[in-house]
């Protein structure tokens, strides 16, 4: 692993402002979200329809060319995340019906 050269206070605010990018524009949009949702770039992390719920301490790893998006079509499906789940990036999960993952 690489190590991170960073300074310490551009890491914290980075850090920061993923966190409240995660509280404003992601979580609302989930019908459940645990404590502890981690998201890397979220600005590449999409999520739509109703019915999405991610556990506790979720990892999410999204990138702007692989981006990850979680869907469920309009009253038709849920998806349901359990606890300490990592997705990477350029994952695309599509519900009609239900998924559980975890």
């Amino acid at each position: 692993m690489r190590r991170d050269y960073r300074p310490y206070w551009l890491h914290r605010f980075q850090s920061e402002w993923q966190n409240i990018w995660v509280k404003h524009f992601i979580e609302p949009r989930l019908d459940g979200c645990g404590s502890g949702l981690e998201v890397i770039g979220p600005r590449h992390f999409k999520v739509s329809g109703s019915a999405i719920y991610l556990g506790q301490h979720v990892h999410v790893m999204a990138l702007s060319e692989a981006p990850v998006r979680l869907s469920v079509f309009e009253g038709m499906g849920r998806i349901e995340v359990a606890d300490y789940a990592l997705i990477n990036p350029g994952a695309r999960i599509t519900s009609a019906e239900r998924i559980t993952i975890g």
